[in-house]
């Protein structure tokens, strides 16, 4: 047992501090704005997402100057392990998104898509913005399940406010999005 008499410092430590929650109900693209200099770290919690149309690819792009970049300003490398034992791998250097999944998705709604996002420093106009993803997720048409990682940067130097998802086709039909910031202390 650790008894602190008033004179130790330096327990604690940081916490994820939730920001916002974004539900999605028959949206042809999602915005999660609210990102600043309060935070180096943001994580974005997608949960239980699904689309009306199957096999779509998601993508994810960067708002910045209060616009949604579309440039090609994008690069990314995307991963997926299937239980089946292949592999799905899809990159670009040259992109107008960051890819978000590996494999589409499937329109049941009992086979909903759920990611890990992390962004990296989007206010600091010094370096590029970097974006992190992870998720497990069941696939039907090809009934395997996919655990998939995947990264991505935008090419600028300019301040990120926010993150869009869209998709190849289609819109997304119900899901939420949390968005948490990393208090570093």
């Amino acid at each position: 047992t650790i008894v602190n008499s008033g004179t130790a410092t330096g327990f604690g430590g940081g916490a994820w501090n939730f920001i916002s929650n974004t539900t999605i109900s028959s949206d042809a693209t999602v915005l999660v704005e609210g990102l600043d200099s309060t935070y180096q770290l943001y994580q974005f919690v997608f949960m239980n997402i699904n689309n009306d149309t199957t096999d779509n690819d998601w993508y994810l792009r960067v708002k910045s100057a209060g616009a949604v970049v579309t440039a090609s300003d994008y690069q990314f490398a995307v991963s997926a392990w299937k239980s089946s034992g292949s592999t799905n791998t899809y990159n670009s250097q040259s992109a107008t998104y960051m890819r978000l999944n590996a494999n589409g998705n499937n329109t049941a709604t009992t086979h909903t898509q759920n990611y890990i996002v992390h962004m990296y420093n989007p206010a600091n106009t010094s370096v590029w913005t970097n974006i992190a993803t992870s998720s497990g997720s069941y696939v039907q048409n090809d009934d395997v399940v996919f655990a998939m990682f995947g990264a991505g940067v935008w090419e600028a130097t300019a301040a990120v406010t926010g993150l869009e998802l869209s998709a190849s086709s289609g819109t997304f039909s119900s899901g939420n999005i949390y968005l948490y910031g990393l208090a570093i202390s």
